[in-house]
Order: structure tokens, then C-alpha cells, then sequence
């Protein structure tokens, strides 16, 4: 009823030139809460330019709150494939990281994060990969570094091809890091779970490899036997490793042989997921007994 009644344009035109922070802020939510899931109401702000209004009034606000507001609502429009493309040929992600770069507001990361995430599904965005490696560099907030590798298990996973790319910008660096320095379960679990997800790309397990990667998947297996994420995905990881034949010869050597019985023996009882962890080593057993050398 409220989008059909004519009010939307009175609502962008507040957004664009309101003469108070808080009514641009309270018509900002308004919006919001109309174009959630709903085509007619995303339609008609097309018409009305709303991501072209909804940066020029965070731009003249420039607030933690406004940023919060404004990214979550290009996040919804987002939905709809046009505006997607809208919010990216206006380069809108590569605005919103360097403006929030120096912010160590956890919760405001977190938000526009997810906002980031939404915008740029689907596509692989220099900017927002830049980012997501920048937190998991500098940021000691476990939560961050979550929805940092979300944001590059996003770009892998959706589209396989996305992963050269992603070792071209530097993002197999930090998570290498994390994944031998760190020591909270929650963050490895994350960290195996995006080397998972890059791990197919052969220029990926060549970095993941050479980088350490193999020796510290095996180690974490071993040193968190009871967390089912971890292990399912470090086991994952390292069969589609030793898919490609130059880190499958050096894999044996590197404790994976030893990981693989262990992982099949009758006392190995993990919490949940044993038979996808099961399956993983067989899987890997397999890839290890393709020479003789290796069988003996």
C-alpha cells in the first residue's frame, strides 16, 4: 500500500537533500524496510535513482551510523541483478573499503562486511578481496577474521576461475599466516574451510604447498582431533591437493600418509562428520597409492 500511495519519491528526495542528519537517517530506514524482498518497491527506486542518492547522502553525512544504513540498504537492493550491476559499475565496494580501512569499530566492520558480501556475490571485486586480506592481517578480532574469509570463500567457491586471481592479490598470505599461528579453534575453522575452497585452483595448491600449507593441515588434524569443521575441511583440502600430481609426489613425505590411517582407524571417533572426513581420507589414500613407491 505504502509503495503504491506516490510516498516513495517524497522518501528519496529526504535521502537526498533532508536538512538533518536524522530525517535522512529515518528515511533511509524507512526505504529499507519497503524495498526488503519486495520487486515493485526496487523497481520504482530504479526509476528514482536511489544508489546514486543513497551514496551522495552518506557522502554529505559521512557517520558511522549513516555508512551502516546505507551499505545494508545498497546490500538488499543488491538482490535484484539490475541494481547489482548499478552498485558495481558505480564502483560503489571500492568506495565503501577505503572509507571504513581505518575504522576498528568491530561492529560496524561486521556490518558492512556483510553488506560487501551481498553487493559482490557472484562476481570477484579487487577491492573488496584487498580488504577482506587487509583484516586478516591487522584485525585481532576473531569475528573479523570470520567474515574476512567468508568474503574470499565467496570468490572461490562461486566460481572456481576466481581463485588465480585471488593468489594474484595476496589473499593466500594471511590465511597461510593464521593457519600456523593461530590458536583459535573458530578462526582455523574458518581459515581451513576458505584453503578448502582454494585448494582446486592448481596455482592455489602450488602457494598452499610451497607456503607451508600441507605440513600445517596435517599438524591441525592432529592437534584438534575432536573439532569435526576443522579436520572435515583440512582432510578436504588435502585431497584436492593431492589432486594436482607436483604436491602429490611431496605429500607422503609430509605426514599425510600417516594422518590419512590415523584418520581410518576404529579409535578415530570425531564429534560429527566422520563419514564426509572418512571419505576425504579414502579419497586421499587413493591419490597417495597412484606409484608403487608411494604404496610401499
Amino acid at each position: 500500500y505504502i509503495v503504491s500511495s506516490g510516498v516513495l519519491p517524497t522518501l528519496v528526495k529526504l535521502v537526498h537533500s533532508s536538512p538533518t542528519e536524522q530525517l535522512a537517517s529515518t528515511a533511509v530506514s524507512v526505504l529499507w524496510v519497503l524495498c526488503y524482498r519486495n520487486t515493485a518497491a526496487q523497481e520504482l527506486l530504479v526509476k528514482l535513482d536511489i544508489i546514486p542518492t543513497l551514496w551522495h547522502c552518506y557522502l554529505r553525512q559521512n557517520s558511522p551510523e549513516m555508512l551502516t544504513k546505507v551499505t545494508g540498504m545498497l546490500a538488499t537492493l543488491a538482490e535484484s541483478r539490475q541494481l547489482q550491476h548499478q552498485i558495481l559499475r558505480l564502483d560503489l565496494p571500492a568506495h565503501i573499503t577505503k572509507r571504513i580501512s581505518l575504522t576498528r569499530h568491530t561492529r560496524l566492520i561486521l556490518s558492512v562486511c556483510s553488506a560487501l558480501r551481498a553487493m559482490v556475490k557472484g562476481y570477484l571485486n579487487e577491492a573488496v578481496i584487498k580488504y577482506a586480506s587487509f583484516l586478516l592481517w591487522t584485525s585481532k578480532s576473531s569475528r573479523v577474521v570470520g567474515v574476512a574469509c567468508t568474503l574470499l570463500w565467496d570468490a572461490a567457491y562461486i566460481n572456481p576461475a576466481h581463485c588465480v586471481q585471488l593468489v594474484m592479490l595476496g589473499a593466500l598470505d594471511p590465511l597461510l599466516d593464521l593457519c600456523q599461528a593461530s590458536a583459535n579453534e573458530y578462526v582455523l575453522e574458518m581459515v581451513c574451510a576458505t584453503l578448502d575452497a582454494l585448494s582446486p585452483s592448481e596455482e592455489a595448491a602450488d602457494c598452499i604447498a610451497y607456503g607451508g600449507g600441507v605440513e600445517c593441515l596435517v599438524a591441525l588434524c592432529h592437534e584438534y582431533p575432536g573439532n569435526s569443521a576443522i579436520v572435515e575441511s583440512a582432510v578436504h583440502a588435502l585431497w584436492s591437493l593431492s589432486c594436482h600430481i607436483p604436491t602429490q609426489r611431496t605429500m607422503a613425505e609430509r605426514g599425510v600418509l600417516e594422518l590419512t590411517v590415523a584418520l581410518l582407524h576404529p579409535t578415530f571417533q570425531p564429534t560429527h562428520s566422520k563419514d564426509a572426513i572418512q571419505s576425504s581420507a579414502i579419497a586421499l589414500l587413493r591419490a597417495l597409492c597412484d606409484s608403487r613407491a608411494r604404496v610401499l
